[in-house]
């Protein structure tokens, strides 16, 4: 008789799960340290540019040199780089409207493109890149040569308030500038149509949009001034760097991106 057998089934060996090494919680943790220690440096310089007691003594006077540095120099290139640019903008969306027969609101598009969020963002741009990439990245162990400041972000504090001032100044001169060169591109330097300029004005200029373009203007210059300026570490302390260039370019976006959710929806 035939002997039954009992075949067991082959199994195959089941891979051992991989669990992450401690390699990789180290470095998720510091790239979570690094994220709270730049919020919480910016916290800090922020609210150290709001406090009354930080304009007193030596720091008024390099707040007033800083404001100085960080605006005449660069007043003159933006207006030409902002009209240049009003007038190009213009004259194709002026050719656009007319080749479609869409004149009559051409000069509304005009101003909602450029006023309320073409130079308020080129105002940032222009400032981050001309000036406060110039200055140093302040950490808890950088001192800057020239000035003697109790700690790093009193060190930050002149410049951080330069940059400020300097794109809430560009924004709001050139805005009037190019609503002028808006005007004169759609009626010429006749007088007759300041009725209906100032009429348009105020049906785009609502509360509502004014005080979002206020605030988007207040917080681009807050970022400019604050998030370029801070760091962990003492590397790269100057100059254009891809984290600081992405810190920046994070924050402008989500400014932006929340106005036109206040203005449009």
């Amino acid at each position: 008789m035939f002997e039954s057998r009992h075949i067991t089934p082959h199994t195959t060996p089941q891979p051992a799960q991989r669990r992450p090494t401690l390699g990789v919680v180290a470095l998720v943790t510091a790239w979570v340290l690094g994220i709270v220690g730049i919020w919480w440096q910016g916290a800090q310089l922020a609210a150290l540019c709001l406090s009354p007691s930080a304009y007193r003594g030596r720091n008024a006077v390099l707040v007033r040199e800083a404001i100085v540095m960080a605006t005449v120099p660069l007043f003159g290139g933006f207006v030409v780089l902002a009209s240049l640019l009003a007038v190009v903008v213009i004259r194709i969306v002026l050719a656009a409207a007319a080749d479609y027969g869409l004149s009559q609101f051409a000069l509304n598009l005009l101003v909602r493109t450029l006023v309320l969020e073409v130079v308020p963002l080129l105002a940032a741009a222009y400032v981050a890149f001309r000036y406060t990439f110039t200055q140093p990245v302040y950490s808890q162990g950088t001192r800057h040569p020239h000035w003697r400041a109790e700690s790093a972000l009193d060190q930050a504090m002149p410049a951080a308030v330069g940059a400020i001032f300097s794109v809430i100044f560009l924004a709001t001169t050139s805005g009037v500038l190019v609503s002028l060169i808006a005007y004169v591109s759609v009626f010429g330097l006749s007088p007759w149509g300041v009725p209906s300029f100032t009429s348009m004005m105020g049906s785009i200029f609502t509360p509502t949009v004014s005080a979002v373009l206020a605030l988007k203007t207040i917080f681009f210059a807050g970022a400019v001034g604050i998030v370029p300026m801070i760091g962990l570490s003492d590397a790269d302390t100057t100059g254009l760097s891809v984290g600081r260039f992405a810190r920046l370019f994070a924050f402008l976006l989500l400014i932006e991106v929340l106005s036109l959710v206040g203005n449009y929806y």
